[in-house]
């Protein structure tokens, strides 16, 4: 029974995300998804998917295997290399539906925390205050929180790839340590491959990790075969993700200097570990026992460095492997349990306050949202005259508000979406109707 308190709201978590997950629309580039990419498909799918969509005319769905195996074909060779977030939204968006998604999302989500709480703690008897603590630091300080948990396509990017490779390592740590039977090092093989080649954003970096890793073990004469066959199925998908011809297409227009410059500044979570790395623990031992990550986090900054700043989802990977690392370094310092009992439960009551009112946000968000799309099916020529209401910046920071962002291209999502572009949304305040008419 302890730490019951902190179990039930753990549990209740997997009810938050269902519902902010169902509550939100298919959404951006969603909508892209599924339709069938083809030889058209250029670089312009990585950043204006909409307008590319609507400029070639592709209309046509995605309605089977075959459907689905020739679009990723043309997502890898044109848009990027990240094959298993392009199969499976087009898999959710278009032929298994998004409600099974948003069953899953919940559980994805779950899983990412307690694989992050692992790599952190492992199996400590205050586990679960630290996975709190891990929950309360990825929600407030990851960048783009609403879209990469919520929203389908970058959740299956972020959210998914992130479990995805957090699994991985605590698994790769494990075999350190235990040996398994044969068919469980077959399986393995098969998941690091599909890690591997999740996201760049998180791969390029466990895999230099992995390569270090190995090399350190060959060199103190551990090498553990199951470890380097794991590492070598992982390194073989993420080569596969960054060879493909799409990043190349997609880098091809070099940002200025300072782009990459402002992916430095824009960073939060990198510059506490540095600062609590520096304050509280120069220990030699804190740096060998946590070399995979430590390297993962210096090639990832490199990597992050060279695709300049876009947005804050290319600072996902690096703040990632920052917060894990950070919050080693207390766990590394840890001595007694007062101070993380007083904060787990501080976060548990500040939590449960925020994501109670999240939820009814959500709810007045999609009825607006319902609202909106009802009038306009049944307007003629797709004008909607509607008095929207602007939701705070501290709403958008954390749950998708399509609708409240003024920006053109996601009005033309759902055009296409319900339409086919038909006719094009167009929502104008009640008090201008009568200029209209």
């Amino acid at each position: 029974m302890k730490d019951i308190l902190i179990k039930i709201f753990a549990l209740l978590t997997l009810l938050f995300v269902y519902v902010i997950s169902s509550r939100t629309p298919l959404m951006w580039e969603d909508v892209v998804y599924t339709l069938k990419a083809d030889a058209s498909l250029g670089a312009a799918m990585s950043n204006s998917a909409v307008a590319d969509t609507i400029q070639l005319g592709r209309y046509e769905r995605v309605e089977s295997i075959p459907d689905l195996l020739e679009s990723s074909y043309y997502h890898y060779m044109n848009a990027n290399g990240r094959l298993f977030p392009h199969m499976t939204s087009q898999v959710f968006g278009a032929l298994i539906g998004k409600p099974v998604f948003n069953v899953l999302n919940a559980f994805v989500f779950f899983l990412m925390i307690t694989m992050v709480t692992l790599l952190i703690v492992d199996h400590r008897k205050r586990f679960w205050k630290w996975w709190v603590v891990v929950l309360s630091g990825l929600w407030l300080l990851m960048p783009e929180t609403n879209t990469c948990f919520f929203l389908m396509t970058y959740a299956l990017n972020y959210l998914w790839s992130s479990a995805i490779c957090a699994s991985f390592l605590y698994l790769y740590f494990f075999i350190g340590h235990h040996r398994v039977s044969s068919w469980l090092v077959g399986m393995g093989c098969v998941f690091a491959f599909g890690a591997g080649w999740s996201h760049e954003g998180l791969a390029v970096g466990i895999a230099a990790g992995l390569f270090f890793d190995q090399c350190f073990d060959i060199y103190s004469h551990r090498l553990n075969t199951q470890k380097l066959i794991w590492a070598i199925c992982f390194v073989a998908g993420a080569f596969l993700l960054c060879i493909a011809p799409g990043n190349f297409n997609r880098t091809d227009a070099a940002l200025p200097l300072y782009n990459h410059l402002l992916s430095f500044s824009r960073l939060r979570i990198f510059w506490l570990f540095l600062l609590a790395w520096v304050v509280f623990s120069r220990s030699t031992d804190f740096i060998k026992q946590n070399r995979l990550l430590l390297v993962a986090l210096a090639f990832q900054s490199l990597f992050l460095f060279y695709v300049g700043y876009r947005n804050g989802r290319v600072l996902w990977g690096t703040e990632l492997f920052s917060f894990i690392l950070l919050l080693k370094v207390f766990a590394y310092k840890e001595r007694n349990g007062y101070f993380l009992t007083n904060l787990s439960y501080t976060c548990l009551l500040l939590l449960v306050v925020h994501f109670s009112w999240l939820v009814y946000r959500s709810g007045e968000v999609r009825k607006q949202y319902d609202e909106v799309i009802a009038l306009y099916l049944h307007s003629p020529n797709g004008t909607v005259y509607y008095d929207l209401h602007p939701e705070s910046h501290i709403v958008k920071r954390y749950i998708p508000t399509p609708l409240c962002s003024e920006r053109p291209f996601e009005l033309l999502t759902f055009s296409l979406y319900y339409t086919k572009a038909a006719k094009h949304l167009k929502i104008i305040p009640t008090a201008l109707k009568n200029n209209y008419e």
